[in-house]
């Protein structure tokens, strides 16, 4: 009832976020936008686009399959990534709230457990978000090659720079040299800020342990070739989005 009442709370500020953004902007400047758009570039981007979601959920299948022994049909994948997809654009939280509802509806699908699709989504966030940081660092060195920003913009770049290879350090530390016993990523913060002191933290904390051990048990025992064809799926996915922003500023 209360996860019910908690999408539908976010799905009523989403339509209203929505709405005020709209009548910000004004309808006229969309359709202005909108019209500047021929149809052939219009098809081709959003084949562009649904290539990048086919590519994002094989890789998200690769991951799965390293811990099931029997084969999951694509389709069904692709239909959890598909609603996944769809709760993230209707609620606020963009790329967050529909992960639960994407691990629910895989259950749903492939009868993968919660534990194990959970684990499987941090697993293809990480990588996603590993292969768009060395993008980002790339991408840092031709701006550089260019010129140099103004100090206050580096300052702000080299803090980001910081504390990502912070979050990324124990995130790989944690997962390759952690010990069975030890606290995992999530449960490492968790006692850093303090949130085991809250009823609800402490009881997913058994689940949030399952999800630790699936997470490692895939790097440290699948590593070699799945990371080799998810880092490699999340490169094209990476290179296509700079692809279709080159088409939009065409």
């Amino acid at each position: 009832m209360k996860k019910n009442l908690f999408f539908l709370l976010s799905l009523f500020l989403g339509l209203i976020l929505f709405a005020l953004a709209l009548s910000k902007i004004g309808l006229e400047s969309i359709f202005s936008a909108v019209s500047a758009f021929s149809l052939a570039r219009f098809v081709f981007i959003l084949i562009i686009g649904f290539l990048g979601v086919l590519v994002s959920t094989w890789r998200w299948k690769i991951i799965i399959q390293s811990r099931h022994s029997s084969k999951l049909p694509f389709l069904k994948i692709l239909k959890a990534k598909m609603i996944g997809l769809t709760i993230n654009y209707l609620t606020p939280i963009v790329f967050v709230g529909g992960e639960p509802v994407r691990a629910y509806s895989l259950k749903q699908e492939t009868a993968v457990p919660l534990s194990k699709g959970a684990a499987s989504i941090v697993i293809d966030a990480v990588i996603h978000l590993s292969v768009i940081f060395l993008f980002f660092l790339i991408g840092l060195l031709f701006l550089f090659s260019y010129f140099i920003p103004p100090i206050g913009f580096l300052f702000l770049i080299a803090g980001f720079v910081i504390f990502s290879f912070f979050l990324f350090y124990v995130f790989y530390s944690k997962t390759f040299n952690g010990s069975s016993k030890e606290k995992g990523f999530f449960n490492f913060f968790i006692d850093i800020l303090g949130l085991n002191k809250i009823k609800a933290i402490r009881k997913i904390e058994e689940g949030i342990n399952n999800v630790e051990q699936d997470i490692s048990y895939f790097f440290k025992k699948q590593r070699k070739q799945i990371l080799e064809s998810s880092f490699s799926l999340s490169s094209v996915r990476k290179i296509r989005l700079l692809f279709e922003r080159a088409q939009l500023s065409w």
